[in-house]
């Protein structure tokens, strides 16, 4: 039997920024429900032997073609993906307007590149973390947000730029670009609540605040798929009845949360990622101090690796 040349399956993480950027991409283009998502947990120290199959690196995104052939990152999927839709082209094909684009994507891939790396740092004890490192990513960030802020009248004025009309009413349209800013803000939002980015950025603020209301940035909330608040809620009961017990191994946390629904996954996504790691740090047994190393940990006392 041969594959059907029409079927795209996407190594897919619900909370996966990058995973999010072609999520977003798809629906912007009318294409999210030609691809059918493999959950495929991720880790910097435990490789994904199923998922190294089609990516050796063990990283997410990753589109597999129906004639077997594979993409990988997130920008060359995206690409791909502005080949199969019938509208206008979200990556122009030559000229300034191309540059332009191609620019504010790798601008907003940088800035998701730095957010991951001061998240890791950011977890570890703060005896552990690097100040040089903390100050760097501020920086970043603050040089990032200016510069957006002053791009934000271009920012606007190209999602009509694609010359598209219905009715003479301008009909927006998000290109490549505009998709990977608004994942990188998202991001920002989600992992770093506590930073107030929005003041002394209120163009930019107001240009993120209309695309958050659009459909396909809705339809990809970190963390929201079918089951979601179901799994979300069993993982939180099993969470509060592990901080009641002691538990002096790996394998009997792992085993209590499986035994009521799955967790572990869960964890891997971060729905209960604080939950966890507020359980080991009080566990003088258990030196883990990240949440990926919790997930990995979890799948691994349940031979789910």
């Amino acid at each position: 039997m041969t594959k059907d040349s029409t079927t795209l399956t996407l190594h897919w993480s619900p909370r996966s920024p990058f995973v999010r950027k072609v999520m977003l991409f798809a629906h912007e283009t009318g294409l999210a429900s030609r691809l059918n998502l493999v959950r495929s947990v991720v880790a910097m120290t435990t490789p994904n032997a199923a998922l190294m199959r089609d990516n050796p690196l063990s990283k997410i995104p990753t589109l597999v073609l129906g004639d077997g052939s594979v993409l990988y990152d997130s920008a060359v999927i995206c690409d791909y993906l502005d080949t199969l839709h019938a509208g206008p082209r979200r990556i122009p094909g030559s000229g300034a307007a191309r540059w332009q684009v191609l620019r504010w994507q790798s601008l907003g891939n940088g800035l998701l590149d730095a957010l991951v790396l001061w998240r890791n740092e950011r977890d570890k004890p703060a005896e552990r973390q690097t100040a040089a490192w903390m100050s760097s990513f501020q920086t970043k960030l603050d040089a990032t947000l200016a510069a957006l802020e002053a791009e934000t009248p271009q920012l606007q004025s190209t999602l009509l730029s694609g010359n598209v009309r219905s009715h003479d009413k301008p009909e927006v349209v998000l290109n490549l670009g505009h998709v990977s800013l608004v994942c990188a803000l998202g991001y920002l939002d989600f992992r770093f609540s506590d930073i107030d980015w929005r003041s002394g950025h209120p163009a930019l603020a107001g240009w993120f605040a209309a695309l958050a209301q659009r459909p396909s940035y809705q339809a990809t909330l970190p963390g929201e798929r079918a089951g979601g608040v179901g799994r979300r809620r069993r993982a939180q009961r099993c969470m509060g009845t592990t901080r009641q017990t002691a538990l002096l191994d790996r394998r009997h946390l792992a085993l209590r949360c499986i035994g009521v629904g799955e967790v572990a996954g869960d964890l891997a996504d971060g729905l209960v990622g604080d939950a966890a790691l507020g359980v080991l740090h009080h566990q003088p047994q258990i030196q883990i101090m990240d949440r990926h190393v919790v997930a990995v940990e979890l799948e691994r006392a349940t031979h789910r690796l």
